[in-house]
């Protein structure tokens, strides 16, 4: 999630309500204010800058709360009965995003995904892969299991590319990629997590 800054200037608004993505962020027509704001005053802003943007919505504000150094702010979309949009809202009014994203669960998952490719590191995992194959299939199947994998960082040890160097992953006995060697047996294809889990008992 980001915030962007909002100018004295009107700006034409497109898909504000219930189908834009989640996340993105949406300007309000109004101009930079000094000090903070009431939540009912901020959320009727919201409120009215999405009939704005869609006249024929039937919307309301159900309720406004304090979370943290925002207001969060749910409007009804007219839709089935509790059907709801949340916003964000900084309490000076000038910026609102859809989704907040706590840093302590992001740094959680992080370290938690750092613990598993390291306890694969220790039970002498070794993925063999070819992320720029000719082969499209492989290509994709390898870039694929690095995704599983939860990305390119901290594979050290634990993902061998083999793009150029068909003979050296030969010498270990691959002959198709992806492949995972473990326990001195070679697993053919993408392996998922849950693999990991029940055969080598490495979670995330």
């Amino acid at each position: 999630m980001f915030f962007i800054n909002i100018d004295k200037t009107i700006i034409v608004f497109l898909s504000l309500l219930v189908g834009f993505a989640a996340g993105v962020v949406v300007p309000l027509e109004i101009g930079v204010i000094e000090g903070y704001k009431s939540g009912e005053d901020v959320a009727q802003t919201v409120l009215e800058t999405y009939q704005k943007s869609n006249p024929s919505a039937e919307l309301d504000i159900l309720s406004v709360d304090e979370i943290n150094d925002l207001y969060r702010i749910r409007l009804s979309t007219g839709g089935a009965e509790g059907t709801y949009q949340t916003v964000y809202a900084t309490k000076d009014g000038n910026k609102i995003s859809q989704e907040v994203l706590d840093l302590g669960e992001i740094n959680t998952l992080i370290d938690n995904r750092i613990d598993f490719l390291d306890c694969l590191r220790q039970n002498d995992v070794r993925i063999f892969g070819a992320i720029e194959a000719e082969d499209p299939e492989v290509a994709q199947a390898s870039i694929l299991q690095i995704q599983i994998l939860g990305g390119t960082e901290y594979l050290d040890n634990v993902y061998v590319d083999c793009s150029g160097r068909k003979e050296e992953c030969a010498e270990e006995g691959i002959s198709n990629l992806p492949s995972l060697v473990y326990q001195g047996e070679i697993f053919h294809g993408v392996t998922q997590y849950e693999w990991f889990e029940e055969n080598v008992g490495c979670t995330i």
